[in-house]
């Protein structure tokens, strides 16, 4: 049998939502111009730099590594002096100022997270009492959709807790992986043989953690 597999990119996620959002852990208010509001985050998730709008929401998988590099403000010429990952404490000996920190998401304290439920925390673009703007991260754990697969050139769509019966004479490709993420990123799609005569386990994994498993029987 003849085994091919995928190695892909993940992309993040991104959906806007409002500007205020309850529980941010401030008392600083918005400023009373338009140019000293947030335009935008720039952020690293495993090293890839993306750009997040004020107001936007990001979602990252659990363990990731996360970095704040830069908040960009629609006026040029009005800086942020403080960008605070709330949840997070780094080392930095400026209060509040988290900019060029790496770390991972599971650093981020419970606590700070919206409602206590270590789901979304909030970052903060900030001067003395002025509120620039925020934007949130949403930490998610890998869960697999379904993936698309090719046996003998015929497609067939292979979900979680299904099992794919193939002849040994048969070809099978993995043509696409879907995941909570949208499209894949940094998903590597590996073919495991389980020592056991015709059992053999497609795992997906990522980071290198292993996020799901789709068993496959081979027949004579």
């Amino acid at each position: 049998m003849k085994w091919q597999y995928l190695v892909g990119l993940a992309f993040v996620s991104l959906a806007q939502i409002g500007w205020v959002r309850p529980e941010l852990h401030t008392k600083a208010r918005p400023p009373s111009d338009s140019g000293g509001r947030l335009d935008y985050f720039v952020i690293k998730i495993n090293g890839q730099p993306v750009r997040l709008k004020e107001g936007q929401e990001v979602s990252i998988m659990r363990g990731d590594e996360l970095e704040v590099t830069e908040a960009r403000l629609i006026s040029p010429d009005v800086k942020a002096k403080q960008v605070d990952v709330i949840g997070f404490k780094s080392p930095s000996k400026i209060p509040g100022e988290d900019r060029g920190f790496r770390f991972r998401t599971n650093r981020l304290s419970d606590w700070y997270s919206e409602s206590h439920r270590g789901e979304v925390w909030s970052i903060l673009a900030q001067s003395d009492k002025i509120l620039h703007g925020a934007a949130f991260i949403r930490v998610v754990d890998p869960s697999l959709r379904y993936a698309e697969f090719r046996i003998n050139q015929q497609l067939r769509v292979v979900r979680p807790g299904d099992e794919v019966v193939v002849k040994s004479s048969d070809q099978i490709k993995v043509d696409r992986v879907v995941t909570n993420l949208g499209d894949d990123s940094s998903v590597k799609v590996l073919i495991d043989d389980q020592d056991r005569k015709g059992k053999f386990e497609i795992k997906f994994e990522r980071d290198r953690r292993v996020f799901a498993v789709i068993p496959i029987n081979v027949t004579e």
